[in-house]
């Protein structure tokens, strides 16, 4: 018979459900760290949900799910499945404190700030994190950074670094070292560091923001820090903000203000160690950091250029429509779109920008394109058709416009 354990979860409403958790209960306090996570009794039927989290094992795998998001996965070892609910329990707190923002990016301390490094997919946030704790650097968190919303200031999450496995083959002997002495829970995927203090900031401690690094490894060339344009990192961040259910505009002012205090930068690197040193020279000395010339790039943006964003060919006749209650804004010269309720925020480039004001009156696909060619004179057509068409969609996707029903292009 399965044998389910309660525990409330400091900061979550609902208890979370852990069944024949032999294998994952062990896992909670080193990945957890400083969290209260307290045993109770089964909640009461009249309780609704009656849980927030749940994890069961069966059948030699772990099943996942969240009462909040209504979302379930499966993962084959358990390691996985506390870093799941590592996720989902800072998720959930989001969910009932609105007001609480939260970014996926990692962030340590270096010099009297932190330096946040926002999620780009494979630019190994985590492992520069890793590297800079074995250089004697205090990390807040390698994944997860809350957000004071009154100050700015960014939060301790509270949750062990981890890397994922294999570790990269460019990793220098001592962060090779460092790694071993302080090896936590290993599962398939992932590897969790077991840190002092000296390198894991304890839950909740608070520190400015000093300085933004958006991340892109090379595979050759030396480590080369430039300088980022305060709209572009704000849009780099909105990207992958995901405390969607406060209020959009107060997300939007409040890193606003985050990208002017900081100085934003992008790093270039090949080797982990260079870069990480990089950061240290730059952050520690207050060194001057070079005027980029070369412009930045949005992942989404350079996906789309490299021709993998999702297509889709809009009839000429189809009628595309704003939705009600959404609004345009501008900071720091870039546009942002907030949807209705303000739910929902989308970076635009100055095509999605020209397009949310021809929008203003629903209008034809073909009478769109026409506009938008007339006022990009520069831009191929078949290009500019395919961008618009993508874009349109992406709007339609996010809840922010209408496609009226018709036949597609073919």
């Amino acid at each position: 018979m399965p044998n389910t354990r309660y525990f409330d979860v400091e900061g979550v409403s609902q208890p979370i459900a852990i069944t024949d958790g032999a294998e994952i209960l062990p896992l909670v306090d080193p990945v957890l760290k400083g969290w209260e996570v307290e045993p109770v009794d089964p909640p009461q039927p009249s309780e609704n949900p009656l849980v927030s989290l749940s994890i069961e094992k069966r059948e030699e795998k772990w099943r996942c799910a969240s009462t909040a998001t209504g979302k379930s996965t499966a993962f084959t070892d358990p390691v996985s499945a506390i870093c799941w609910l590592a996720a989902n329990i800072v998720r959930a707190q989001t969910l009932e404190n609105p007001d609480l923002l939260c970014l996926h990016a990692a962030s340590v301390e270096i010099g009297d700030g932190l330096i946040v490094m926002p999620s780009r997919y494979r630019a190994g946030k985590s492992v520069l994190t890793t590297v800079l704790a074995a250089m004697d650097y205090r990390i807040f968190g390698d994944d997860i950074l809350p957000l004071d919303p009154a100050t700015g200031e960014g939060i301790a999450a509270g949750i062990a670094p981890r890397l994922r496995l294999p570790t990269p083959v460019t990793l220098d002997t001592s962060t090779r070292e460092f790694i071993e002495r302080h090896a936590g829970p290993r599962g398939k995927r992932y590897l969790y560091l077991d840190l002092p203090e000296a390198q894991l900031a304890p839950r909740d401690m608070r520190l400015p923001v000093r300085g933004i690094v958006l991340l892109e490894r090379e595979d050759s060339g030396a480590a080369q820090l430039t300088r980022v344009e305060a709209g572009d990192a704000l849009k780099q961040i909105i990207w992958q903000n995901f405390s969607r259910e406060g209020s959009a505009k107060a997300i939007l002012d409040r890193l606003a203000e985050i990208t002017q205090r900081a100085p934003c930068i992008k790093l270039q690197y090949t080797d982990p160690k260079e870069g990480a040193q990089a950061l240290v020279d730059a952050f520690s000395d207050r060194s001057p950091i070079p005027i980029s010339t070369e412009p930045f790039a949005l992942d989404a943006e350079r996906n789309q250029r490299a021709g993998k964003a999702r297509r889709a060919t809009l009839h000429p006749e189809s009628i595309v429509s704003r939705l009600e209650g959404c609004e345009l804004h501008t900071r720091e010269q870039r546009h942002f779109l907030i949807g209705a309720e303000g739910l929902t925020i989308m970076a635009l480039n100055e095509l999605g920008a020209a397009l949310w004001r021809l929008l203003e009156s629903p209008t034809r696909y073909a009478d769109a394109l026409e506009l938008v060619a007339a006022a990009f004179p520069e831009e191929d057509q078949r290009r500019l058709d395919a961008d618009l068409s993508a874009l349109i969609a992406a709007l339609a996707r996010n809840n922010v416009a209408r496609i009226s029903r018709g036949r597609r292009a073919s």
